[in-house]
């Protein structure tokens, strides 16, 4: 019987020590702007940036979200009978991506890297449709925090919906 309590004092200190076994959960938090609403881990700021209709950040991730409304694609050929696979199609030409249209749970998306002022940094754009536009949103952190963020990107971007 002692053993048994030795061995299982030994196993939660080693737990301690090396932070493997009790990890701390980051708590999430609604965020809602512009009719944008997402799901992320708390200690995201909203900042007002003239190019996006909302934008959240903290020290490592930068999400935007922009809203572009049916009536304004008209001239590019976009409506809202339009699918999501031809708004990607689109602002995959437009910005001259390199990457192919990913879908997983429901979520459409791409993966991309690029170098932005000297830093190396990666993304992930989600596309999605309301009841009145398409939706761009972006989810972007430092090249080498990719693998940290990489799934909570995906995570994030599953919560998304829109309101009026």
């Amino acid at each position: 019987m002692q053993k048994k309590r030795m061995g299982a004092i030994l196993l939660v200190m080693c737990c301690i020590l090396l932070g493997g076994c009790f990890s701390k959960a980051v708590k999430q938090k609604d965020y809602t702007s512009h009719g944008f609403n997402i799901k992320m881990d708390e200690g995201m700021t909203e900042k007002d940036v003239m190019s996006t209709t909302a934008t959240f950040m903290n020290n490592e991730a930068v999400v935007t979200a922009l809203k572009e409304e049916f009536t304004l694609l008209e001239t590019i050929g976009l409506n809202k009978d339009s699918k999501i696979e031809d708004y990607m199609e689109v602002i995959i030409e437009n910005n001259k991506v390199d990457s192919e249209p990913k879908e997983k749970d429901g979520i459409h998306y791409i993966e991309y890297e690029k170098a932005v002022s000297g830093k190396n940094y990666y993304y992930v754009s989600a596309f999605y449709k309301s009841d009145d536009a398409f939706w761009l949103v972006n989810f972007a952190c430092e090249k080498t925090n990719k693998k940290e963020y990489q799934e909570t990107f995906l995570k994030w971007a599953k919560t998304v919906t829109f309101s009026k």
